[in-house]
């Protein structure tokens, strides 16, 4: 056995619904967006915001989309406005398990 397996053993494989967190954006209307201009980016499934609002929902960055792009990954950090198409998925242990790290991982 090797001096760096006898510091470092193997990581165990598990399903990422053990390891993390998912939490579902919100509903808005193109038609919303239009009325209440503002600084906050509005993510949806693209890789571009769809507008940017006057309100946030959420500060977790890493995003998995369930519709449209499906199981495409985005990054934001940063307050934004996370839509219902957009899941947020944080490590439970974000000691053991980065989230920049989860990202990269998943791409």
């Amino acid at each position: 056995m090797s001096q760096a397996a006898k510091h470092n053993p193997p990581v165990p494989c598990k399903p990422l619904g053990e390891v993390c967190l998912f939490k579902g954006g919100s509903v808005i209307s193109k038609q919303t967006i239009a009325a209440h201009p503002g600084k906050f980016p509005v993510i949806g499934s693209g890789q571009q915001p769809l507008g940017f609002v006057s309100t946030y929902n959420t500060e977790d960055p890493l995003g998995i989309t369930r519709a449209g792009t499906v199981g495409h990954l985005t990054w934001c950090e940063g307050k934004y406005f996370r839509t219902n198409v957009n899941w947020s998925c944080l490590p439970k242990r974000p000691d053991l398990l980065l989230p920049r790290y989860l990202y990269h991982l998943l791409t």
